[in-house]
């Protein structure tokens, strides 16, 4: 980061629990609208700004210093001014880190979409996913609290961020959002049929496009994501290992889609 000395100790006045969590759900399902919410709710427990796009790259990790040093200031100003003085001298001296919750996804990869939201190139894909790989790795090693808002929809596509989580000590969260109108299966409130129908209402209409014969693969694996999910949540837990031990020994029915 520019105008930073590695020679410099650096001290992080905000905590944030070490934690990553994957979301999973399909274009319409609410993933990305409920992975915002959380995020921003995280940040402003940790007395940070909310913001309209929350996601990785850095420039949106790490804000300038000067942010905080005035909330800060602000603090210690209603606790007393000796403290104030006290807390501003020390400040002014150190550099601050900022930990904060972040957003990781492929979908940001650079080129990936028009600005109509159509994909530019299927076989800009694969870069995309490394690139968030990387992006997740590098969120972990600065201690951020990460969401990957992938669409996740195959629990071997979780694999080589369940071996960062382990790498790096995270706990791990698999949460699968719905919206009002998206039922798990097995509710039998929706039918398989009016639920796919309302999702591909739904990407006829938003800014990225779906095409149908994907949306009918993607809304199969993730029903059989959403049961591999329910039969493994319990005995897995947040351990990054026991997920590990658990999608190995899943196999999945065969695609043609490559969208993770």
């Amino acid at each position: 980061m520019a105008g930073r000395s590695s020679s410099t100790p650096s001290t992080t006045i905000m905590s944030c629990e070490r934690q990553l969590v994957i979301m999973v759900g399909i274009p319409g399902s609410g993933k990305t609208t409920k992975t915002i919410q959380e995020i921003n709710k995280k940040n402003k427990d940790l007395g940070l700004n909310p913001q309209p796009n929350p996601f990785y790259p850095e420039e949106v990790i790490e804000t300038s210093t000067e942010t905080i040093q005035e909330t800060t200031q602000e603090t210690n100003q209603e606790a007393g001014a000796a403290c104030a003085a006290a807390s501003s001298s020390s400040i002014s001296t150190t550099p601050t880190t900022k930990v904060r919750a972040i957003g990781c996804s492929a979908d940001n990869y650079p080129g990936l979409y028009t600005p109509e939201g159509q994909i530019t190139d299927l076989g800009l894909l694969p870069s995309a996913h490394e690139w968030c790989q990387r992006s997740v790795e590098e969120c972990m090693e600065k201690g951020h609290e990460i969401y990957l808002d992938n669409t996740n929809l195959r629990p071997e596509f979780w694999v080589d961020y369940l071996r960062l989580a382990q790498t790096h000590g995270y706990k791990v969260k698999i949460v699968i959002p719905t919206n009002k109108l998206l039922y798990y299966e097995a509710s039998g409130k929706n039918t398989f049929d009016q639920q796919l129908a309302h999702l591909k209402t739904v990407r006829c209409s938003g800014s990225r496009r779906i095409p149908e014969h994907a949306m009918n693969t993607m809304y199969s694996q993730f029903v059989s994501t959403i049961n591999f999910v329910g039969l493994n949540k319990g005995s897995c837990g947040t351990d990054p290992s026991r997920w590990l031990a658990v999608c190995s020994r899943y196999r999945p029915s065969a695609t043609s889609y490559s969208r993770r």
